[in-house]
């Protein structure tokens, strides 16, 4: 989804979540055997693109 975004010219980013509360399951509408593990966000490219970080993992 997020190559896709791009190669269409819109942006998107994966954005985590670090433990949902009651109240975003109950608006999420999520029970307690479902969990997020994160948001894919999508929109309009409003600026320069950010490079990649070339440097090698370790």
């Amino acid at each position: 989804m997020l190559v896709a975004g791009h190669a269409q010219g819109v942006g998107a980013m994966w954005g985590r979540v670090d433990g949902l509360s009651p109240y975003r399951n109950e608006r999420t509408r999520t029970t307690r055997q479902e969990t997020i593990i994160g948001f894919l966000y999508i929109g309009t490219i409003n600026g320069p693109l950010k490079t990649l970080n070339k440097t090698p993992y370790r």
